[in-house]
């Protein structure tokens, strides 16, 4: 794919983020939207550690910490 057209569609996604961030943040709960995004973040990188090449282990007594961590923003 053309460098240029990622740039365009890169450009286009960035200019309009603002536009829809203002309108959502007035209809929606912040803490509604932090939850919201804070899942769909967990969701994209577990998809992408399940495909990634080399497997991530994480050591059994480390899972609760890393749960305790990842509700840190609540």
């Amino acid at each position: 794919m053309n460098i240029y057209v990622i740039m365009v569609f890169q450009q286009l996604v960035a200019s309009g983020t603002h536009l829809i961030a203002k309108t959502v943040t007035r209809e929606v709960d912040p803490f509604v939207l932090t939850f919201i995004r804070g899942v769909i973040s967990a969701c994209a990188l577990g998809i992408i550690f399940y495909f990634h090449e080399q497997k991530i282990k994480i050591k059994k007594e480390d899972r609760w910490l890393l749960i305790w961590l990842s509700l840190q923003f609540l």
